[in-house]
């Protein structure tokens, strides 16, 4: 027994012994140079992860620790970035404790540049250094870093981040790594503080017993990282809660290299989960406030972060969050913007997007994929969007597509973008669901560009397609780089009958007619002008309107003219729809206006208008010649004057806003025949003129008959007049006082005067003070109604002799407006003093 523990312990020792001059001869015998410059190359080449060489020294000390020692190293990081370092020293655990610890101890690095490619399709062995951000992590506890360069490039788009680190320094504290570091991010100093749990140090019990934490302090920016980790090596699992903060956007900028194009102040905040494979993003919180008013907020999470897959993440931009509601056109301006952006099924997308202005706010469908081929910077620091491909839906047959470039994202500048579209007009619109598709497609093409100026179309073109309803197109001309302010549109509409559109809009209209426009809109700096033809069934106008901004308001102006207006078709348009029928519902798809906020449009733009017309049909009369000007001033409008023959008469008015939604009409007449007027008793008329003067109010847009609405005074007279017959005369003087009176004998009563005051309430005229009728030798009192909506007239005459008496045979004239029925009787009218001036 004896025997064989010393045979036992004389073999161990004679291979420990083996062991040790093995390990003194490749450590001391230059022989063995080349040997271990090939073995230490080889073993740093499967750590590292790429081919590993050495032209240096390689040197091993052994007492009191284990530390190789290698100089001139050279490798790559993708196959082509270089990698070199002047000396490279690993340390070792002690001897007594590399059963229980980490074989290496510590990496000491002099004299090195690194490069790294911002490329994350690189790839290296499974296992290795290079091969995910989780391996890399773990060298940091053990880093000894001395001039040590780190260059992250991307050639290709011009980017490049040069971390260079002077020196870090470390001490071992109560089971604690301290490492402090002095840098440089492309020149810009930089302070990094790490620390690292040598021992564990759970905070809870059943929380990963090791922890870590760095800081970053450098111009604009303050950064925590705050790790753990169940292993001491750092290499699995790590949970990195992240913090930061800037004080200057626009210095962060600047150190990025990107011109520094905003400023302003930011927070963000982060959970990270990693492992060998991914790093992913929870708890995502980014708040950005920009110097310009402009603040922006982002939340959510990204599963992989190196690959950009995963994404779920809410953005909501505050652009000017405390604008006053809009009062006129000019005021309009985005508020805020608001979407979610998320993987689809064939890439990003975007959905839940809300455009909010001072006056409304635009649900967006889903849009996507979106995707953008690289981000590239120029030598000025200008970041560029190269490739932008945005899609209306992942379908085969998108809405639309629009592809481009954008120069300078930060500046919104250099924009470059075009596309086509193919959208329902279902989809555009907010209509009923009884159009399913009825109203056709809309089909077309356009370009964005700021080339010359600002943004602006640089070719559009649109046609409705596919229904038999309507047809519709649009085209940009003239517009150039060279004249980025001025631009035509040609616009054409054709509705053949109005009737069948409406019914598909959910409502019905006794109009049959058709409705078309034909005409440019021509832009020259701040004046757009608006050329055409409008028809409207037989009705045809013509005309230029012209849009300015005066006075900070949008203006427009300009004269309208028509050989001829059928007032008939133009009231079964506005009027003719039954009672009760709902208007038609025609809004952009997804628009909520909030009634706070909502923009007056009478308030918001100016109108000076110049009307003129040929000949009136429709209206039972010839009737032509009508001139009016019409103004809408800061809400209020008015049509003054207005002038027009009726018959062979002419009528002056003006028209202005009353209470509500009610207008005043105020104006006068003169030189219509009586006969004209008299409808089916026109043998009872000789000769005669009538004038009018009144001042009314009115509701226009009154459903039905706008008559129905009318208030106010009327007061006709008639001049100059005759009638067929001494009936009135003997009606006034009695059988025997008429026996010898020429107008009786002769069958003619010349009319003095004759004075009809009305007073109306809703469309119902009442005499006041009463109807008088003045022969040479009578005179008539009437008192009754006269109703305009129903077109009937109640009087009731008691005629008397203009010498004294008594009181002549009453009569009424009763029934239609257009023909009344005279018949003897009725109420018996107290005289009045004065006459017609009375």
């Amino acid at each position: 027994m004896r025997r064989g523990l010393l045979f036992g312990g004389a073999g161990l020792a004679i291979v420990a012994a083996l062991a040790a001059s093995l390990l003194l001869a490749f450590a001391w015998l230059p022989a063995l140079e080349d040997w271990r410059r090939q073995m230490v190359a080889e073993r740093l080449s499967h750590y590292w992860g790429e081919p590993v060489s050495i032209s240096g020294k390689v040197e091993l000390t052994l007492w009191p620790r284990p530390v190789l020692r290698v100089e001139g190293l050279t490798s790559t990081t993708d196959g082509v970035a270089p990698v070199q370092v002047r000396e490279l020293r690993l340390l070792f655990a002690r001897w007594t404790r590399m059963a229980t610890r980490p074989l290496l101890f510590a990496m000491a690095v002099e004299d090195a540049r690194l490069e790294f490619p911002l490329d994350p399709s690189a790839d290296a062995a499974p296992g290795t250094l290079l091969s995910s951000p989780v391996a890399f992590f773990s060298v940091l506890p053990r880093l000894r870093l001395k001039n040590v360069v780190f260059d992250f490039v991307d050639p290709q788009d011009n980017w490049r981040f040069s971390l260079d680190v002077s020196q870090v320094q470390s001490r071992l504290r109560d089971g604690v790594e301290y490492l402090e570091a002095s840098a440089k991010l492309n020149g810009s100093p930089l302070r990094l503080a790490f620390q690292f749990d040598r021992e564990p140090h759970p905070p809870v019990p059943e929380a990963p017993p090791y922890g870590a934490a760095l800081s970053v302090e450098g111009p604009g920016l303050s950064a925590q990282v705050h790790t753990r980790s169940w292993r001491a090596a750092f290499d699995d699992n790590l949970t990195l809660s992240v913090a930061a903060t800037s004080s200057s956007i626009g210095d962060l900028l600047e150190v990025a290299g990107i011109a520094r194009t905003v400023d302003g102040r930011g927070t963000l905040a982060a959970t990270l989960l990693t492992d060998p494979a991914r790093i992913s993003a929870r708890g995502i919180t980014l708040d950005l406030d920009f110097t310009s008013g402009v603040r922006t907020a982002i939340t959510g999470s990204v599963a992989d972060l190196l690959d950009a897959t995963g994404i779920d993440l809410t953005t909501v931009t505050d652009i000017k969050p405390g604008a006053q509601p809009a009062s006129s056109l000019l005021d309009i301006t985005v508020t805020r913007l608001s979407g979610r952006f998320h993987d689809g099924p064939k890439g990003l997308m975007l959905s839940e997007a809300e455009l909010t202005t001072n006056a409304f706010s635009q649900n967006l469908r889903d849009i996507g994929p979106i995707s953008v081929a690289s981000i590239r910077r120029d030598d000025a620091g200008r970041v560029a969007l190269i490739g932008i491909s945005i899609q209306g839906s992942p379908d085969p047959d998108p809405l639309f597509h629009l592809t481009g470039n954008v120069g300078d994202t930060l500046g919104i500048k250099d924009i470059s973008l075009a596309g086509d579209f193919d959208l329902p007009l279902d989809d555009v619109l907010d209509v009923p669901d009884s159009a399913d598709g009825k109203l056709g497609r809309l089909v077309g093409a356009a370009a964005i560009t700021d080339a010359g100026g600002p943004v602006r179309l640089e070719t559009f073109s649109a046609e409705l397609r596919g229904s038999d309803l309507l047809s519709a197109g649009l085209k940009l001309r003239d517009a150039s780089a060279t004249r980025p302010d001025e631009s035509v549109m040609e616009v054409t509409l054709d509705v053949p009958k109005l009737a069948p559109l409406a019914k598909v809009l959910g409502t019905s209209t006794s109009f049959s007619g058709g409705v078309g426009f034909s005409g440019t809109f021509e832009r020259k700096g701040e004046v757009v002008r608006s050329k055409g033809r409008l028809d409207i069934g037989r009705t045809q106008v013509n005309g230029t309107l012209s849009a300015e901004v005066k006075d900070g308001r949008p203006r427009i102006f300009g004269p309208l003219s028509s050989p001829s207006v059928h007032v008939d078709e133009l009231s079964n348009l506005l009027f003719g729809g039954p009672d009760g029928a709902p208007k038609p519902r025609i809004a952009v798809a997804g628009v909520h206006v909030d009634q706070a906020r909502s923009l007056d449009l009478a308030h918001a733009v100016d109108l000076d208008i110049d009307v003129k017309a040929d000949r009136i049909e429709g209206i039972g009369v010839s009737a032509g010649d009508l001139s009016a000007t019409l103004r809408l001033d800061n809400g209020a409008f008015k049509a003054d004057p207005v002038t027009v023959t009726i018959g062979r008469g002419r009528l002056q008015a003006a028209l202005t806003e009353a209470d509500g939604e009610r207008m005043r009409i105020k104006g006068s007449g003169e030189g219509w025949p009586l006969e004209g007027l008299a409808g089916g008793s026109t043998h009872l008329i000789r000769s005669g003129t009538v004038a009018a003067s009144f001042d009314v109010t009115a509701d226009l847009g009154a459903e039905g008959n706008p008559l129905r609405t009318l208030d106010g005074g009327v007061t006709a007279r008639i001049e100059d007049g005759s009638l067929g017959t001494g009936m009135l005369d003997l009606a006034g003087l009695g059988l025997f006082g008429s026996l010898f009176n020429p107008a009786v004998l002769s069958g003619e009563s010349h009319l003095r005067c004759v004075r009809i005051p009305l007073q109306f309430s809703a469309g119902v005229g009442r005499t006041d003070p009463a109807i008088i009728v003045e022969t040479e030798h009578v005179r008539a009192v009437g008192r009754g109604t006269v109703n305009m909506a129903r077109e009937t007239v109640d009087l009731d005459f008691t005629p008397s002799p203009l010498n004294g008496g008594g009181a002549g045979y009453s009569f009424t004239v009763k029934g239609p407006l257009a023909k009344p029925a005279v018949a003897l009787g009725g109420k018996t009218q107290a005289p009045v003093r004065g006459g017609c001036s009375g």
